[in-house]
C-alpha cells in the first residue's frame, strides 16, 4: 500500500496557520531536556519542528528523517539559511531507519504523521530500537473529531485508539494531553521502559 506524497510548497503555506495551532518552540521546550540530547524529527516535511529543534539542541542533533527527498531538500535548505550544521536528514521509512544506530536517539518526535503510517506496529519496534534506555516517543496527532481543517476524519485516531496500538507494542503512556489551541490536538509521550 502505497502512502500518499504531499506537495512541500502546500505544507510550506500552511505554516502560518500551523504556528498559531503548534507553537513549535513551546511545544518542544516541554519535550527538550537538555541542549544536547539527540532527536529524531520522523516525517519532518519541510522541517517545521526540525529547525526551531536544532536550534534549541546547540550541543546536540536533530535527525531530518522524511521518505521524501523533495521535503528533506527543503528541510537541509532552511537549516543552511539559518547557519545549523546539527541537522543531518535521511531518507527512510519510519519501519526501515538503518542508518540510525541502536540506542542513539533521545527523543523520537512524530506531528501528524503517526495515523499515516501503514506499519504501525513495525514502526513501533523500529523507533524502540532507535531510542536510548531512557528515550521516548513523542506524538502529535488529530482526535476524530469534526474540525475546519486537518486531515479527513476517516484517518485520524482518538487518544484511546492510539494508546491501545502503543500498549499492544508494549510502550507505556507517560503522558496524554490535549492542546490549549485547538481541542482537537493531542499529545502522547510515551515509553519503551515502564514508568516509574
Amino acid at each position: 500500500m502505497h502512502m500518499h506524497s504531499f506537495d512541500p510548497e502546500h505544507l510550506l503555506e500552511s505554516e502560518k496557520h500551523k504556528s498559531k495551532l503548534l507553537p513549535a518552540e513551546k511545544i518542544l521546550l516541554r519535550i527538550i531536556e537538555n541542549d544536547n540530547q539527540i532527536l529524531a524529527d520522523i516525517g519532518c516535511g519541510t522541517g517545521y519542528f526540525t529547525i526551531p529543534a536544532a536550534k534549541l539542541l546547540k550541543n546536540g542533533k536533530v535527525l531530518a528523517i522524511d521518505r521524501q527527498q523533495n521535503m528533506l531538500e527543503i528541510t537541509a535548505r532552511r537549516a543552511q539559511e539559518n547557519n545549523l550544521t546539527n541537522v543531518i536528514t535521511i531518507q527512510a521509512e519510519s519501519h526501515n531507519m538503518k542508518e540510525i544506530g541502536a540506542s542513539s536517539v533521545d527523543i523520537a518526535f512524530m506531528s501528524m504523521v503517526f495515523h499515516d503510517i501503514h506499519e504501525k506496529s513495525k514502526s513501533l519496534e523500529e523507533i524502540k530500537r532507535i531510542l536510548k534506555p531512557k528515550g521516548f516517543l513523542y506524538l502529535i496527532e488529530w482526535d476524530k473529531i469534526q474540525t475546519d481543517f486537518g486531515p479527513p476524519l476517516d484517518i485520524r485516531m482518538s487518544p484511546a485508539e492510539l494508546a491501545s496500538i502503543l500498549e499492544e507494542s508494549a510502550y507505556h503512556i507517560v503522558e496524554l494531553y490535549r492542546s490549549e489551541a485547538e481541542f482537537a490536538i493531542y499529545f502522547v509521550k510515551a515509553s519503551p521502559e515502564p514508568v516509574k
